[in-house]
C-alpha cells in the first residue's frame, strides 16, 4: 500500500525518535564470486551441521588461513 499527501504526514507523526549507537567494530559483509558447484558443498555442510552457510565459510577460512600462516612463519 502506498501512503501519499496527508496520509504521509500522519505516518511520520506517528513516529518516535530512536537512539541507537553505530559500532566501528561490527562485521561488515562483502561479496565474492564462488563457483557454484562449491558454494552447494558448503550450503549442504552447513545445513548438515545446523550452522549458517556464513558461519561455516568464515569457520573454514579461519582455519585455512591460521594454517597458511603458521607456514610462513
Amino acid at each position: 500500500m502506498m501512503v501519499s499527501g496527508k496520509g504521509q504526514n500522519r505516518c511520520w507523526e506517528q513516529t518516535e525518535p530512536a537512539e541507537f549507537e553505530i559500532d566501528p567494530q561490527a562485521r561488515r559483509r562483502y561479496l565474492v564470486a564462488l563457483d557454484p558447484d562449491l558454494l552447494k558443498r558448503v550450503r549442504r555442510i552447513a545445513q548438515s551441521r545446523g550452522l549458517a552457510t556464513e558461519s561455516l565459510v568464515n569457520l573454514l577460512l579461519e582455519q585455512r588461513l591460521q594454517e597458511v600462516e603458521s607456514q610462513v612463519a
